[in-house]
């Protein structure tokens, strides 16, 4: 009897020090960046991607960032599709339709260890080149 419960206490005393782990970093917060698989040859010989976005976690007044940028004369538009309202499912969809350079940004209101999912896609009259998208990744706010 002693030996179970011996085991037993060994068993809580892990699993207690797995669940305070896995609770530390599971609300970390954490930025995130995506560049879409379309690129353009730059004036300096290199290629470079077309678009791009990142999520910055804290923006220091309590709000996260999502900025969109379009990073080359193509002509073409970039879009960000992304999730993270659990209760309006999305995905969301924001476009930066104004040229070469540009970004825009959109302040989100997220719950503190919130996990944010987002691509990065070139567009052209309106449609999304699934061609160009770049991997989903995950931010946390």
């Amino acid at each position: 009897m002693q030996k179970i419960l011996s085991r037993m206490a060994v068993t809580a005393t892990a699993v207690t020090a797995l669940i305070a782990f896995n609770a530390g970093t599971a609300f970390a917060a954490q930025d995130a960046h995506a560049y879409c698989e379309k690129t353009y040859s730059s004036p300096d010989g290199y290629s470079k991607s077309a678009c791009g976005g990142f999520f910055v976690s804290e923006m220091g007044d309590g709000t996260e960032g999502l900025t969109l940028m379009d990073l080359s004369g193509d002509g073409h538009s970039v879009v960000v599709n992304y999730r993270y309202d659990l209760e309006n499912i999305g995905p969301y969809y924001g476009t930066v339709t104004t040229g070469n350079t540009t970004q825009k940004q959109w302040i989100l209101h997220m719950p503190e260890g919130t996990g944010i999912r987002f691509k990065v896609c070139a567009a052209e009259d309106g449609s999304i080149l699934s061609s160009t998208c770049s991997p989903y990744v995950t931010g946390i706010a």
